[in-house]
């Protein structure tokens, strides 16, 4: 709980969301990814706490995104479409994690799987950074334009 804090608390001080998010998923995904290949007691347990504070501070950031680039009906529509794709995901993610286990006989290769799609998650993040930092270059370009335009 004090690593989520902590991790919300430096993403709200420096008004950064993607990023922030975006390390944090990216930290558990290969917390417990490194844990489940070492395979001792010490670094399972030390992976499944630095999963959860990753895990819970990535959550905790990721939702303050949609109330900052979403407003109105696509704030509504933004909102519940996440909600559909993590609903799905609930429903999904035992019986995928059934089946691996079932068909390798360890929990660790459906752990890998889950580490895979917090990564993607993550990665997912940073991906959405570098478009939200290459609309607002092409922004102020324009307006650079517009302004030189109008003082002519």
């Amino acid at each position: 709980a004090v690593g989520m804090v902590l991790w919300s608390r430096r993403s709200d001080r420096k008004q950064e969301r993607y990023k922030h998010g975006a390390c944090a998923a990216l930290m558990a995904a290969f917390a417990i990814a490194i844990a489940l290949i070492v395979n001792q007691p010490w670094a399972i347990i030390v992976g499944f706490i630095l999963l959860a504070i990753g895990v819970f501070s990535a959550i905790n950031i990721f939702w303050t995104i949609p109330g900052q680039t979403l407003t109105g009906v696509g704030a509504a529509a933004g909102i519940g479409l996440i909600n559909s794709v993590g609903n799905l995901s609930g429903f999904t993610g035992p019986y995928l994690t059934g089946y691996l286990y079932t068909t390798t006989g360890t929990y660790t290769v459906a752990f890998l799987a889950i580490a895979g799609f917090v990564a993607m998650g993550g990665l997912g993040l940073l991906l959405l950074a570098k478009l939200k930092s290459d609309s607002l270059k092409v922004e102020q370009q324009r307006l650079k334009v517009r302004t030189a335009t109008e003082m002519k």
